[in-house]
């Protein structure tokens, strides 16, 4: 699967909203503590709602972000042509723009992680999954792959829209990750839509 990198705080649970913003820190420190280029476009971040339960949903994210110290803005339909030209917005309601999300390189960003782990003296096994987690006694003991067993005490879930799979591998198996299908259109380039939205 690929990913667009995208780093938004649009999200309606309260922790996702606080793992956005240490995510969003660590985004922004990345270069200079990596010395990886991973290409952040911080250009903001729009969510609109067409529904009356959509837009009260985006008020109470925008009141959570407030609350947060997160910079964010209620916008009516008629503002967004501002930040989007071009934009159709008769169907709108109202949108929430958080200025300081973007987008960055994931993939750079997965290299230079993997690269630093390396220097550390890690191991990094690629096409090698995880089909087992050992335990006994109620505690970690290894990883079962189907190249052989690796014994460890210590299992980072990190399995992105599958974490809660891998963590059902352990016994935990009321991990609220439910990945859902996005969709991302690429058109030619336009004098309509800014070439940094």
């Amino acid at each position: 699967d690929l990913s667009a990198g995208v780093i938004y705080h649009h999200l309606p649970e309260k922790v996702n909203l606080q793992l956005s913003g240490k995510s969003l820190r660590a985004i922004v420190e990345f270069e200079g503590e990596f010395g990886a280029k991973i290409d952040f476009h911080q250009n903001g971040c729009i969510q609109t709602a067409g529904t009356a339960r959509e837009l009260a949903e985006l008020k109470r994210v925008h009141q959570e972000l407030v609350q947060l110290g997160v910079r964010s803005q209620m916008l009516k339909p008629k503002e967004l042509p501002a930040f989007f030209p071009g934009m159709a917005v008769d169907d709108l309601l109202g949108a929430i723009y958080t200025p300081d999300d973007g987008y960055f390189d994931p993939h750079g960003m997965i290299q230079a992680y993997a690269a630093r782990a390396r220097e550390l003296g890690a191991r990094i096994l690629t096409g090698t999954p995880a089909i087992a987690i050992r335990i006994k006694g109620g505690k970690i003991t290894g990883v079962k792959t189907p190249q052989r067993d690796i014994d460890t005490e210590i299992v980072v879930d990190a399995a992105g829209p599958a974490a809660a799979e891998v963590a059902g591998m352990a016994g935990v198996h009321a991990l609220p990750v439910v990945p859902h299908k996005r969709q991302i259109f690429i058109t030619a380039p336009t004098d309509i839509i800014p070439p940094e939205a």
